[in-house]
């Protein structure tokens, strides 16, 4: 039986970090990129010498480690920064069970349901990509082993019996998935 295909559109992050997902679960990946290299909101370009990313400035982990941004770690692409702790900040417990987590801009609060209530303030962890944010893209892409279609835009999808029809005017190229 052949692998199902799967048509991602846009070149970005999320679209990166899905193709790693589904490609090692056995997926028969596609993605068409409108602009002319991937990396969506997070490219990066340089201007007289210098990188300069026109997307985040900074990744934020709100809770936990996840294994994209252990992989980004352990390959250099991307450092911690320390957030500033104000008196306002606290680390709770290893132990957070009994507590609500949920954020408000880059802090995390902490509702804890124990008999006696209370909210904690703490930070969330900052990250800076070391080689600028479109690096982690390019990264995610190349781990994938799915190369974007660049210049492709997605201007039908249609449904005829059992399969999708996706069509690129730019292109004039159909394909079925």
């Amino acid at each position: 039986m052949a692998s199902p295909r799967v048509l991602l559109v846009g070149g970005g992050l999320t679209s990166a970090a899905t193709a790693c997902r589904l490609t090692a679960l056995g997926f028969n990946i596609t993605c068409w990129d409108k602009a002319k290299r991937p990396g969506g909101r997070m490219t990066s370009h340089e201007f007289n010498g210098i990188n300069v990313d026109l997307g985040p400035q900074r990744i934020t982990c709100k809770s936990g480690r996840h294994d994209i941004l252990e992989d980004w770690i352990t390959t250099g692409l991307l450092k911690t920064l320390y957030p500033q702790r104000s008196q306002a900040s606290y680390t709770p417990p290893e132990d957070e069970e009994g507590y609500t987590v949920f954020a408000v801009d880059d802090l995390e609060w902490l509702e804890d349901h124990n008999p006696n209530p209370s909210i904690i303030l703490r930070k969330s962890q900052n990250y800076l990509a070391t080689h600028g944010s479109e690096s982690l893209v390019k990264h995610l892409w190349s781990r994938s082993g799915i190369r974007p279609e660049n210049n492709h835009s997605l201007d039908e999808l249609n449904l005829t019996d059992s399969t999708w029809k996706a069509y690129s005017r730019l292109n004039d190229k159909t394909e079925e998935f």
